[in-house]
């Protein structure tokens, strides 16, 4: 999360400095942080397309189910961190609610 937050941050510093001015180390940390962006967004996987729509002037779309069941999330996650405290790992970290 923070990595997410800092890159953009030093990466503008960085083009500011370096590139638009005569920075020589912020020009190579510019680089390094367009690779870095660069390469993650090659590696990012893109999203599936489940339903395409064409609306027209006054129509709307609502999504109402998103077709994950607390229930079974959290019957899951449970059934998770018992296994692995069967198996002597640690359990999976809880996603944030």
């Amino acid at each position: 999360m923070l990595f997410r937050r800092l890159l953009p941050f030093v990466r503008t510093l960085a083009f500011r400095r370096g590139v638009t001015g005569a920075g020589k180390v912020w020009f190579k940390i510019w680089v390094g942080c367009e690779a870095l962006s660069r390469a993650r967004r090659l590696v990012t996987p893109v999203p599936e397309v489940v339903d395409t729509v064409v609306l027209r002037s006054g129509q709307r779309v609502e999504i109402r189910d998103l077709g994950i069941d607390r229930g079974t999330m959290a019957a899951a996650e449970k059934r998770a961190r018992k296994a692995a405290k069967a198996a002597g790992g640690r359990a999976p970290a809880r996603r944030g609610r």
